[in-house]
């Protein structure tokens, strides 16, 4: 009599291949900030700003000519939006 040997194929099973779902990359447009051009300072102001008194103020406009741009309110009396009425 005559031995039958079978013989079995083992096979592995497919490996998992795992897709990652495509990433959307949303690029934002850089941010620009504009801002308005700063006034120029008045001659009043430019003087309080550095920190000169009224009187020096004073002494300033009338040296300068009585210029009628630094009395806002045409009363005699120059830089009183800066330092206020004296």
């Amino acid at each position: 009599m005559a031995t039958v040997v079978s013989q079995a194929t083992v096979t592995a099973p497919p490996a998992a291949v795992v897709i990652q779902p495509p990433v959307t990359v949303v690029q934002q447009p850089p941010v620009t900030t504009v801002r308005a051009p700063e006034k120029a300072l008045t001659p009043c102001q430019r003087m309080g700003a550095e920190g000169y008194s009224y009187s020096y103020a004073y002494s300033a406009w009338v040296r300068a000519g009585y210029p009628v741009s630094w009395d806002a309110d045409h009363d005699g009396i120059p830089c009183e939006q800066t330092y206020g009425e004296r």
